[in-house]
């Protein structure tokens, strides 16, 4: 074969993996199967690198042979992505390749994919409803397996766990007071990407007893704080104390349990490496976790369940721990962003960033003096960064903890631009998302 004096090789679960000849350009998939892994080691037979070839092509027949079978797995095992973003990928002919890749599907092709990736899965409440019924009392991971449901899709539009199971003649106690309103607030948590984070609220909530915030470690306190923050998403008054607020979530045991069935689901999530956020204060932040707003201000004390911070603002200057909290979203809207505050903000390098300050802040002003002196005063920076502000699912994207940075130089008056140094370099995957964010 790597002479070409052999053309074709027809295998059965023999070369699946295992065999290095880079030469091969085309692979023939004949095999029905429903494992991503396996069609990835298949089609990983064409894609090793060599000399005098530019593309694989990949004749791929398989998928007639049921109506049932379905492509978007491999897919989203092969780029990974959900199964909404693969939808939007296909659409739009696989936008967020890494540079130098592209994924091209012939037009009849891309026609069969994507229909199929539409209609594959139960889309309404009544199917996802009717299928519990038929699967029987499974847990939240059984049922995500056997419908194929992304986590995403289950909570998408405000839905529960609970609620599903509560229409489909699961659960026969009758709903509490408010836990429709406090259901929604369970799927605000899906972004919690990092270990440290997932214990501890694991921790919290494996008590049938709300914790004693008195008794708790000050870092873990704040956690709590901003678990509640995300959940409960409560107005200013709604809640004397912390301890009244932990009783309203542990009053719905239903939905404390989803919880604790919901936070290992998320592990799989975990991909990059961790570390405490560098401040003198501390701060239960983790470098390259993802967070909401109401966890990062509920982390710093700025914000509570007594008294939440309604920040209207990507800027936040933190007086207890000299800090700047830059908030950044990265795609501006003209629906959700005035002509003025639409700045232009944007990865440079995986160290480097480039932002501008508010209109309204001056080189000479206290703030902009702050901002480009801050290494020689002792203040900080932190950047938080998001893609945009609402996802493919229209949920509130959270934000990307990149870390401390420091002043390198900046350019205009007003607003300033400025460019930062990462103290913590991004991660290549997130870098390679905010580029393409601006593209």
């Amino acid at each position: 074969m790597r002479d070409g004096n052999l053309q074709t090789v027809f295998t059965v679960d023999l070369f699946n993996e295992g065999v290095d000849v880079p030469a091969i350009d085309v692979v023939l998939m004949l095999r029905p199967t429903e494992s991503a892994t396996v069609f990835l080691q298949q089609l990983g037979r064409g894609l090793r690198r060599s000399a005098n070839k530019d593309v694989l092509t990949v004749l791929d027949f398989v998928g007639h042979q049921s109506a049932k079978f379905r492509f978007d797995p491999r897919y989203r095992k092969m780029l990974g992505r959900t199964r909404r973003e693969l939808e939007r990928d296909i659409e739009q002919d696989f936008p967020y390749l890494p540079a130098g890749c592209r994924l091209e599907l012939d037009p009849v092709a891309r026609d069969i994919v994507l229909d199929n990736v539409r209609n594959a899965l139960p889309t309404t409440w009544r199917a996802r409803v009717q299928e519990l019924r038929d699967l029987g009392d499974v847990s939240l991971a059984e049922y995500l397996h056997e419908s194929g449901l992304e986590r995403e899709d289950l909570y998408a539009n405000g839905r529960s766990w609970t609620q599903l199971r509560r229409s489909a003649g699961r659960i026969l106690a009758p709903a509490g007071d408010d836990e429709e309103r406090i259901g929604r607030g369970i799927g605000r948590l899906l972004h919690v990407d990092d270990q440290d984070r997932l214990d501890a609220y694991r921790r919290l909530l494996s008590h049938r007893e709300p914790p004693v915030p008195a008794h708790l470690e000050p870092n873990t306190r704040r956690q709590l704080e901003g678990l509640l923050l995300t959940i409960l998403s409560p107005r200013k008054g709604a809640y004397e104390s912390l301890n009244t607020a932990a009783a309203e979530l542990w009053r719905h045991s239903a939905l404390r349990d989803e919880l604790v069935e919901l936070l290992p689901l998320l592990e799989d999530q975990v991909i990059h490496l961790h570390r405490p956020l560098a401040l003198p204060a501390a701060v239960p932040l983790q470098i390259h976790a993802t967070y909401t707003r109401e966890e990062i201000l509920g982390a710093f004390g700025a914000s509570t369940v007594t008294s939440p911070l309604p920040l209207q603002t990507g800027v936040y200057w933190h007086e207890p721990t000299q800090t700047d909290l830059f908030l950044i979203t990265l795609q501006k809207t003209e629906r959700d962003y005035s002509p003025t505050t639409r700045y232009l903000d944007y990865a440079i390098s995986d160290r480097l960033f480039h932002w501008e300050s508010q209109a309204i802040t001056s080189v000479a002003s206290t703030t902009g003096q702050r901002y480009l002196n801050h290494e020689k005063r002792g203040t900080h920076v932190v950047l938080f960064i998001r893609r945009a502000k609402v996802d493919a699912n229209g949920r509130t994207m959270p934000y990307f903890c990149a870390g401390t940075a420091s002043y390198v130089e900046h350019r205009a008056e007003r607003p300033i631009q400025v460019t930062w140094r990462l103290h913590d370099p991004l991660p290549g995957d997130t870098f390679a998302d905010y580029r393409a964010a601006v593209a």
